[in-house]
């Protein structure tokens, strides 16, 4: 430690600027000091702003209302997760001693059960998303009307009815 401060203490003279005033660089700090927020505060910071909300009690209606919003995205996808198992068990269960040539109901299960999952995760998701990004809006004071998540929902439901309207047709 002495010997940093006689270094330090030597070269002061030695670096002024043009004006004569001292140039050297701020002294160096702990790297403690200069590293970003720890992890910790970081999830502290987005508890305080995303989850745990202070809501106004004139505004506390807008909340309410997407809080339904989100648990009726939540609904949406817990039914095609349910139609998804429903459809797997049923269409596994009736298969024919001799199956013919055209697809059956068990040929159709699996890939059907598959695509009610698949669209049960994007509807949740999709919903997840949507109550975030609506939920940041207003307390900003702004608000997002419609938006791409209702017309993928909608065309997502729309796929998975048409699909089991025409395996059940082509039966």
């Amino acid at each position: 430690m002495p010997m940093l401060q006689s270094l330090a203490h030597s070269d002061q003279g030695a670096s002024t600027s043009i004006d004569g005033q001292d140039a050297r660089m701020p002294p160096v700090t702990a790297p403690h000091q200069n590293a970003s927020p720890s992890i910790m505060n970081q999830m502290k910071t987005f508890w305080r702003r995303q989850v745990q909300v202070e809501v106004p009690l004139s505004e506390s209606r807008d909340h309410l209302a997407l809080e339904r919003t989100y648990l009726s995205y939540l609904r949406t996808s817990l039914t095609l997760c349910m139609t998804s198992v429903t459809v797997a068990q049923l269409f596994r269960l009736q298969r024919s001693a001799h199956p013919g040539v055209t697809f059956g109901y068990y040929a159709l299960g699996k890939p059907l059960s598959a695509f009610f999952m698949a669209a049960a995760i994007l509807v949740g998701l999709l919903g997840a998303f949507r109550f975030w990004r609506q939920q940041n809006a207003m307390l900003r004071r702004k608000i997002h009307a419609g938006g791409w998540e209702v017309v993928v929902t909608g065309v997502t439901i729309g796929m998975v009815s048409s699909t089991d309207l025409m395996a059940r047709w082509t039966m």
